[in-house]
């Protein structure tokens, strides 16, 4: 299906009831139940992706858990990009339970009007964290 704006992928208009249910389909094509908030996990190479719509109902809440480097630390060894990422609204942090790093990215609901606005939101951030994993290995 085509949207107005020639993006292809389902229309979406901004709500957290629309992502919501984007999120649930996609995630049971993918065969992963959503009991409660959907959330979309994907494995994009070696970063694993978790996406759902954020409690407060504004955001797409994308997670992407890097590889463990067997580095331990909070501070990432690439505080430079790190700094440079989250100028682009992507914070680092350190999984303590998972003992590797994560980027965070929080992603207006109004700005996703597509399937493939919402996609390339997760895509985005998994080269971004892509990137940073490059950095810190």
């Amino acid at each position: 299906m085509e949207t107005d704006d020639g993006e292809e992928g389902a229309r979406l208009d901004g709500s957290a009831a629309a992502a919501a249910r984007l999120l649930a389909d996609l995630a049971a094509l993918a065969g992963q139940a959503c009991d409660g908030t959907p959330v979309l996990e994907l494995m994009i190479g070696e970063i694993v992706t978790f996406a759902s719509v954020a409690a407060d109902g504004d955001c797409l809440t994308v997670t992407a858990r890097l590889p463990s480097g067997g580095k331990s630390g909070y501070l990432p060894a690439g505080a430079a990009l790190a700094e440079r990422l989250g100028k682009d609204g992507i914070e680092c942090r350190w999984h303590a339970d998972e003992g590797c790093h994560v980027a965070v990215r929080s992603v207006p609901l109004a700005t996703l009007r597509s399937e493939q606005a919402l996609m390339d939101a997760i895509l985005d951030t998994a080269d971004a964290a892509r990137e940073w994993h490059a950095q810190l290995t």
